[in-house]
Parts: structure tokens; C-alpha cells; sequence
């Protein structure tokens, strides 16, 4: 059962990637770039080109903090991005090495 909602979620990204590629000609043809410009984005984005950086805290805010603190704090960050990453995947049943090994071939 697992497996078949892996290969569902592998073809509904394909799927996904197909239909921006279609409204990104579309734009291009009718010289809405904007619109072009966003669905190559869109598609980039599935793809993980794009890294979302995020800071925390204030200039300064880190300088009180021994190293010991700091390594621990950055620890802390990865833990619960990684919790957050297996929630994901469990919650829409989805393989990533999968979904990337079917990415690529778009």
C-alpha cells in the first residue's frame, strides 16, 4: 500500500511539473513574463534549487554565548528541522530519494 501512495506522490509531482512547464509557455506566448517568471520559479522550487535561508535573533544577539552555547543552540535548530522533515515525509507518505531520482528526469 505504501509503495503505491510513493509512486502516486511521484506522479502527481510530475504531474505538477508538467502543468507549470504548459502555463510557463503559455505566459511566454502571450508576453506575460512575469507570469513566465513565476511558474520557472515555481518549478525550480520543486526541484530544490532554492535554499530559504533563515536567521535568528539580532545583530549581537549570539555574542554572549560561549561556543559550547552556540553548538548547542545550531544542534538544536538541525534536530527540529530534521523532526520536522520526517513529519512531512510521514505525513504524505512520500519517498525523497525517490521523488528526487524522478525530478531529475523532468
Amino acid at each position: 500500500m505504501q509503495k503505491r501512495e510513493e509512486v502516486n506522490a511521484i506522479l502527481s509531482l510530475e504531474d505538477h511539473m508538467k502543468e507549470l512547464k504548459t502555463l510557463r509557455e503559455r505566459s511566454k506566448q502571450q508576453g506575460q513574463f512575469s507570469a513566465a517568471i513565476t511558474a520557472e520559479v515555481k518549478r525550480g522550487e520543486l526541484r530544490k534549487f532554492y535554499v530559504k535561508q533563515v536567521e535568528s535573533g539580532a545583530p549581537g544577539d549570539f555574542d554572549r554565548m560561549s561556543d559550547d552555547e552556540l553548538r548547542e543552540f545550531i544542534a538544536g535548530g538541525a534536530s527540529r528541522r530534521a523532526r520536522a522533515k520526517r513529519a512531512l515525509l510521514l505525513r504524505y507518505s512520500e519517498s525523497p530519494k525517490l521523488i528526487e531520482q524522478r525530478s531529475e528526469s523532468l
